[in-house]
Formats: structure tokens, sequence, C-alpha cells
């Protein structure tokens, strides 16, 4: 057995996307039913899972592994935002407050 968190409290919605996006990218609501890429330092929606044409499976909720760029963030219950290259970095104000459950790699895993 090994510790995992793929799939714990996953919860997707499929969503019309707005702009270049690629998986694994923070996301932020930008219209009705619709996503793009959160802004540098600003808060973000969810994580792109899949990507099809002009629609997107978009995670809300559960736990997720993206790259981090700056300081690695501390495991604990911290304010990531979007960093405008994919994905996230601390911020003070403007994020997300999210449960971060590890950091490794230049990869950080939190649940949204």
């Amino acid at each position: 057995m090994s510790i995992g968190m793929e799939g714990f409290g996953a919860q997707y919605a499929t969503l019309a996307v707005s702009g270049e996006l690629k998986v694994g990218e923070p996301v932020k609501l930008s219209g009705n039913c619709t996503v793009a890429p959160a802004a540098s330092a600003g808060s973000f929606s969810g994580v792109l899972a899949t990507l099809r044409g002009e629609l997107g499976l978009v995670q809300l909720r559960g736990a997720v592994e993206v790259p981090y760029s700056g300081t690695a963030p501390a495991v604990g219950y911290a304010m990531l935002g979007a960093d405008g290259t994919g994905g996230v970095k601390t911020v003070t104000t403007g994020g997300r407050m999210v449960d971060i459950v590890s950091v490794e790699d230049d990869k950080v895993t939190f649940i949204l």
C-alpha cells in the first residue's frame, strides 16, 4: 500500500473554455458556464482536467496536483493564487485558501 490522494473528493463539471488553456492549469469562471486562464496572483475556481475542442472538464473539488513557482508552499492551510504560467504560487491576498497536503519535485498537492 502507498500514500495517495488521487480521486479524493473529486467533483467535476463540463464547461466551455475561453482563451488558451492547457490540462492541469488553474482556471477561473469568466462567464456563464465558461472558464478562462486564471490571472497571475489571482484566485482560481478549479483545475482543467481534460480538454476537447471548446469544452473542458474542470475539477472543482477534491485533491489536485499542480506545479508551483516561487517559494515552496508550506504544508497546511494556506492561500494559493495562479502564477500566470499554468501553476500556482503562495500569495497573501486575492488567492484561494486550500489545504496543502504535499510539496515535492516542484509540485504541490492540495484539496480544493
